[in-house]
């Protein structure tokens, strides 16, 4: 059996494909039995709003309430609540276009990433590979980014409660839009967002084909869904995105009936996958000002990050944004040690085997575009500088006018007795003016030069780009 979407259409205009919200009122669009493979098409994780005409300013438009469009849900016979539902990864198809983005306010790094950043990707002959990426070959490693079953009411409400619980206690939850949800019965649901104990939005490179997944079923026909395919990813999706496409994945049901090990999160078996060589850097629980904290591993993870990026853009000749990107798409983060005060170990590992020889010229050119990019962070920390003593110099003659004007208004004693006490500057009128403008003027054109230094870094930066 094989279930049809027209990928080049958005999930909304194509009813009775798919969903976007996990509900469990949501009619199946297909019953399917154990043992059977089932074919199931894809669209992208964004539903299709990035394609290969896009520009890097169109990743900062994204609608992310449409995502993610999945095809389902699967109405598996015999399957019930308490049982396991085994649903092995048997193989996938690639669409020929694939995509990594840089979403500002999104990913691991999204307070120093800033722009937004997109990587096209060609897939054929099993290699993805994209112009802002030069030098990067990435071999296909195929995987479902968000794969699961549907909760009961029952455990809707329950996911609702501690989310909306977890909400109110100031943490970061995705937001509900219940206005783009697809179908419409599913406004109530919850979003695909995150990963739950029914699956979800899994990111885990381990799903490749061959991969078995167990998952504890609530509902009866257990109503599977998948989307979100990954053409590859590394462990962590630091940015956010892998290489997102379209596609379509053949899998196969087993429904386990009396479990002697019901679990209470997704769980999978993997096949056997060939060792690769890799590099790797480190990183332990140092904030970015250098202070230590304790068996921080969200410090610990963005120091190895951040010492993979560098060593990406001065060693294989990356810009720093297709560095960040790549760390995402090819990186696998892991812990290395948890257990020695203060100092967990993060280690980020990539496979040497995705890089072609670097060119002398392209390592050149990154080291170059690095040193633009040191130049550019000091010029602005001189123009934050710059900006304070200018409003501090403006202050400065305002005051003095207004004392000017004020004086004019005394009578001699008043006059005399406030200079005598300082409050009132002794200066000569026209000296203390012509010093106090002459400052302001001073520092304007420091700041203007030091303005149009970042313009001319920015401006070589772009050019090194476009060798």
């Amino acid at each position: 059996m094989r279930l049809t979407v027209d990928a080049s259409k958005r999930l909304a205009a194509e009813p009775g494909s798919g969903h976007n919200r996990w509900h469990p009122d949501i009619e199946p669009i297909a019953r399917v039995k154990q043992a059977e493979d089932i074919t199931v098409e894809t669209r992208d994780g964004i539903d299709g709003q990035l394609t290969a005409t896009s520009t890097h300013a169109d990743a900062g438009r994204l609608d992310l309430g449409l995502g993610h469009p999945l095809t389902g849900p699967l109405y598996v016979e015999d399957a019930s609540p308490g049982d396991v539902l085994e649903v092995e990864l048997v193989s996938f198809e690639a669409a020929k276009m694939g995509f990594a983005a840089i979403i500002p306010g999104f990913g691991f790094l999204a307070d120093l990433f800033t722009e937004p950043f997109v990587a096209k990707f060609e897939l054929k002959d099993g290699f993805a590979h994209s112009h802002e990426l030069p030098g990067v070959s990435v071999p296909a490693d195929m995987f479902p980014g968000v794969i699961g079953i549907t909760p009961s009411h029952k455990g809707l409400a329950e996911i609702r409660r501690r989310e909306d619980e977890l909400k109110q206690r100031g943490g970061a939850v995705a937001d509900q839009l219940p206005e783009a949800a697809v179908p419409a019965i599913a406004a109530d649901g919850i979003r695909t967002i995150p990963p739950r104990e029914l699956g979800g939005n899994m990111d885990t490179r381990g799903l490749v084909a061959g991969s078995r997944i167990l998952f504890p079923v609530q509902v009866p026909g257990a109503l599977f869904s998948i989307g979100d395919l990954h053409f590859a990813q590394g462990d962590g999706e630091t940015c956010g995105t892998g290489i997102e496409m379209a596609g379509a994945a053949t899998v196969r049901f087993r429904v386990i009936k009396q479990p002697s090990w019901l679990p209470c999160f997704p769980a999978y078996f993997t096949p056997e996958q060939r060792p690769r060589q890799t590099f790797a850097t480190t990183g332990i629980s140092l904030a970015d000002d250098g202070t230590n904290e304790a068996m921080d591993l969200t410090l610990a993870t963005r120091r190895a990050i951040l010492e993979m990026i560098d060593w990406l853009q001065l060693e294989q000749g990356l810009t720093r944004e297709a560095a960040y990107i790549l760390v995402s798409v090819a990186v696998d983060l892991r812990l290395s040690e948890i257990v020695d005060v203060p100092n967990p170990m993060v280690s980020a590992v990539v496979p040497l085997d995705i890089f072609e020889a670097p060119t002398r010229e392209s390592v050149v050119r990154a080291r170059r575009r690095a040193e633009a990019a040191g130049g550019l962070s000091t010029e602005r920390r001189r123009e934050d500088a710059l900006v304070r003593r200018l409003d501090n110099a403006r202050r400065d003659a305002d005051v003095w006018r207004t004392d000017a004007a004020v004086a004019e208004l005394l009578d001699g004693e008043s006059l005399a007795t406030l200079q005598e006490t300082s409050f009132l500057n002794r200066e000569p009128g026209s000296e203390a003016q012509a010093r106090l403008d002459s400052r302001v003027d001073e520092l304007e054109g420091e700041l203007e030069k030091c303005r149009r230094r970042q313009r001319a870094l920015n401006a070589y930066a772009e050019a090194l780009d476009r060798l």
